[in-house]
């Protein structure tokens, strides 16, 4: 399944997705619509998702007096460095390779780098539940569109080259927030060392696949059915035209003309070899 995002990076993306500022009540009322999904996903209520996000004292979200509640974006140089870098690499990144970057860039001290980094109360950071690495929150993760397109083409393994080139051409689109693939956390993808992708299906998927291939197979055996009728024609069509030189070397004899009966003797011969092809590979492709 699709990766999932953490209490904290699903919330981020949620009231970043309204098109005004909510309170906690308006925020509850919202989140009911899709209590079903957040319980299964999550395996907690709205109300409890709220209270284990919004109230904890690491939390990216502060609420006035009003209970309204406002997104933190941190502006420190640290933290801006780290977007920067995400921007320009366009995937995601640890935290160490965060950090070194910013290290790189400031001369600053490792340690000094991580006490003023602050990724996971901006809210331009998000992270996926089991995965340390860390995305921009306009972002969108592509691994459902991806699996699909795989899917429709019937393509169960293949490389990490196919893979983002099937990104780039069929799923990122100009002015679209950056799709990213991420199959750490997603079981339908196996990905080797050496770069070799597999497509797990999924057993529903499996059938459906088992029969597309039923399917390739009978178009394939129509294919090669005809092709074979066609060579069993070609075959007639020569000993037809044998049959028509060796009256036609009789006609030329007759006239005395020896030329024609040499092009004649040449054509056939060559088409003797031709039929004889023609026979071999008929034989080798119908068995």
């Amino acid at each position: 399944m699709q990766p999932v995002y953490t209490h904290q990076s699903f919330l981020k993306r949620f009231l970043i997705g309204q098109d005004r500022q909510l309170t906690v009540s308006e925020l509850t009322h919202l989140l009911q619509k899709f209590e079903h999904e957040i319980n299964d996903t999550y395996n907690m209520s709205v109300d409890d998702l709220i209270v284990n996000t919004i109230y904890q004292s690491d939390s990216p979200f502060t609420i006035d007096t009003a209970e309204m509640i406002s997104l933190e974006v941190f502006p420190r140089k640290v933290n801006d460095i780290a977007y920067e870098f995400l921007l320009q690499t366009g995937k995601p990144q640890s935290l160490d390779r965060i950090i070194k970057h910013i290290t790189k860039k400031t001369k600053a001290q490792q340690e000094q780098v991580l006490r003023q980094l602050y990724l996971d109360k901006d809210v331009r950071f998000v992270q996926i539940e089991g995965n340390d690495r860390w995305i921009l929150t306009e972002w969108e993760i592509c691994n459902d569109h991806l699996y699909q397109i795989l899917l429709e083409r019937n393509i169960t393994e293949t490389n990490l080259t196919h893979i983002y080139q099937l990104i780039s051409t069929q799923i990122q689109r100009k002015d679209e927030p950056r799709r990213v693939w991420m199959p750490e956390q997603d079981t339908r993808f196996e990905v080797s060392d050496n770069g070799k992708v597999i497509l797990v299906l999924q057993k529903h998927e499996e059938v459906t696949n088992m029969e597309l291939n039923n399917t390739t197979n009978i178009e394939q055996h129509n294919i090669f059915e005809k092709v074979i009728t066609h060579l069993e024609q070609a075959t007639e069509l020569l000993k037809q035209r044998n049959n028509q030189m060796s009256d036609e070397v009789v006609q030329y004899f007759n006239a005395n003309n020896l030329d024609a009966i040499h092009l004649l003797m040449e054509e056939k011969q060559a088409n003797q070899d031709f039929q004889q092809d023609l026979m071999n590979m008929f034989e080798k492709w119908k068995k």
